[in-house]
């Protein structure tokens, strides 16, 4: 080394090999790659799945977090793996349990800790956190229900297990429990109708109650990419022998599903 001259920048992260790569087939065109959210300066790795927007040529991040160690029931944090793209909010774990995040610390070198809610139930070692949107259930109007009756009628599988505020877009309907004893319908049991109810009609929850994972992958990024304006990721829409543990950011079932047997996971 010249005399004088320092070299302090870290060398590049050589990252991992994930598939078999001559198994794999990429978009012949980028998209681009939606930044919000995402913090400037970080990569998107090898593999992250992405739900992909064809008709405007855009890709979202599918934000997906690996648990690392076992939370037990009521804990308040949980520690995840290193290297995603966590943050305050809301996740959602496969069986619809929610998490709530509260902060983020990343100074360990091993792992990621989530501060969160007391946990409702303990999640395990593996498990898969999404990042989460809000659902509001609907329900079908089996048969018609007359002004100031106590009951309504609504097609089965609904999602509906109690107490709710239901609206038809102009009234709220309270409701304070629900039979689902008859195979051809359920009935709610409701305040006095305000007015008329028709069958056919659909009515949904004023505040959201449950949630879901609020995007499911379609493709996997082919090459990583600085989160910056104007960034472009080119989508991976096949492959096989996918390392899946060793994935820098994890995938559900769901998202295997919907990624199709165009990708094998092993």
């Amino acid at each position: 080394m010249a005399a004088g001259v320092i070299y302090d920048d870290n060398a590049f992260e050589v990252e991992r090999e994930l598939y078999a790569v001559d198994s794999g087939y990429r978009s012949q065109g980028g998209f681009n790659l939606d930044t919000e959210g995402l913090p400037a300066g970080a990569h998107v790795p090898v593999l992250c799945p992405l739900l992909i927007d064809f008709a405007n040529r855009k890709a979202y991040v599918v934000n997906n977090l690996k648990v690392v160690e076992a939370a037990a029931a009521a804990a308040t944090s949980v520690k995840i793996q290193k290297g995603s793209f966590a943050k305050a909010g809301k996740f959602v774990l496969p069986n619809g349990v929610v998490v709530t995040v509260s902060a983020v610390d990343k100074s360990e070198e091993a792992y990621d800790e989530l501060t969160v809610s007391a946990l409702s139930e303990a999640i395990a070692a593996g498990a898969v956190l999404s990042e989460a949107e809000a659902v509001k259930l609907t329900a079908k109007v089996f048969a018609n229900a007359a002004a100031a009756a106590t009951s309504v009628k609504i097609a089965k599988g609904s999602g509906i297990t109690g107490a709710c505020t239901l609206s038809d877009g102009t009234n709220d309907i309270a409701v304070s429990a629900i039979d689902t004893s008859r195979a051809d319908y359920d009935t709610l049991t409701v305040t006095a109708l305000t007015a008329k109810l028709d069958a056919g009609a659909v009515i949904e929850e004023k505040t959201a109650s449950s949630y879901k994972a609020a995007r499911v992958a379609t493709a996997l990024n082919y090459a990583r990419t600085k989160v910056e304006t104007g960034a472009t990721v080119t989508a991976l829409f096949r492959a096989y022998e996918i390392k899946e543990a060793e994935l820098y950011v994890p995938v559900t079932e769901a998202d295997k599903a919907s990624l199709t047997s165009r990708f094998m996971f092993v």
